[in-house]
């Protein structure tokens, strides 16, 4: 008799169904160790895998970001668990599309199991420059190097509003 699995990533990913003779998967969705962030900080991204299955099983989480892997996790789930996996991702500035996927997934006899939709749904984040340190994004920031002069106003001057050159009097 065959039955099938449900697969689950954290709150943003579409159920997956898994042919096995368990009932084990992942929790929806993903999610990030600070937001907002910002280009050149370390931010971890994170996923969790629970398995109700009856059985052991264990693969490889990869992490996308704009299609291409920046990381992988391998995870072993033991009959009941829930574990936590991630990876860490230098942000870069601009957008980013993030995905995880599900590869090698096995059971613990061996058995290959084939998600049906192994694809996670993507999650779209941007990173913005904070040129002064403040946790405010330079698109958002009306003084992007904290001298306390508007950067329309620098512009309107000639001097550069991401360099803290001139104070405000």
């Amino acid at each position: 008799m065959r039955k099938f699995f449900p697969v689950f990533f954290l709150a943003f990913f579409p159920l997956l169904i898994v042919s096995a003779e368990s009932n084990a998967g992942f929790i929806s969705g993903f999610w990030y160790s600070r937001l907002p962030f910002f280009a050149g900080e370390t931010v971890r991204i994170y996923t969790a895998v629970q398995n109700q299955s009856g059985e052991n099983i264990s693969g490889t989480i990869r992490f996308f970001n704009n299609g291409e892997e920046i990381g992988e996790s391998n995870f072993s789930a033991p009959e009941g668990g829930l574990i936590q996996k991630w990876i860490d991702w230098q942000a870069t500035e601009g957008n980013h599309k993030f995905q995880v996927k599900l590869f090698d997934v096995k059971n613990q006899k061996g058995e290959n199991l084939t998600p049906s939709d192994s694809v996670s749904k993507i999650d779209e984040k941007f990173a913005d420059l904070d040129t002064d340190g403040d946790r405010l994004g330079d698109r958002d920031d009306d003084d992007d190097d904290d001298d306390g002069r508007s950067d329309v106003l620098e512009k309107k001057e000639g001097t550069n509003p991401l360099v803290f050159d001139t104070l405000a009097k």
